[in-house]
């Protein structure tokens, strides 16, 4: 589906019959994915879609710090390109996103805070999403992936 005068879209993933949706999850990757874009085609289809809205928010310092960034959240910190006396190091880090799908259009965002402290202080096919799907927003020049998510049973 196009948006912003076709430089973003979202694609829609189901599984065929047989298959289940965790299937698909299972398989996914870069590779696979870029081979799925390979084969798809334009054409004309009919899309119904449940309207759909999501909220996630995630404290991510335990996270980056087990990914080895620990340091930026220590008084060991080096972050005198950002102030050259020094004693600065990150207390927060938090990630927030949602997204919004109605018959209006899609409403979706995302957005990271990191807090620093001071240490001296502290064709005509049609398309029914009416089973578990995936779905993808994703720039199209670049092809970075804004958005992705999985829709079970839709409550809007």
């Amino acid at each position: 589906l196009p948006y912003g005068y076709e430089r973003f879209n979202m694609l829609l993933i189901k599984p065929s019959q047989g298959h289940n949706i965790d299937e698909i999850i299972d398989s996914l990757s870069n590779d696979n994915f870029q081979s799925w874009l390979s084969l798809m085609n334009k054409m004309e289809v009919n899309v119904k879609i449940p309207k759909f809205k999501f909220e996630y928010e995630k404290e991510l310092k335990d996270i980056l710090s087990d990914m080895g960034m620990a340091v930026a959240f220590s008084d060991n910190a080096d972050f005198t390109n950002i102030n050259p006396g020094g004693n600065l190091f990150i207390s927060r880090v938090k990630h927030k996103t949602f997204i919004d799908v109605n018959e209006k259009g899609t409403e979706a965002a995302a957005a990271t805070v990191v807090v620093l402290s001071n240490s001296m202080q502290g064709e005509s096919e049609t398309f029914i999403a009416d089973e578990p799907f995936l779905f993808f927003i994703r720039e199209k020049e670049s092809n970075a992936m804004i958005f992705m998510g999985k829709v079970e049973n839709p409550e809007y």
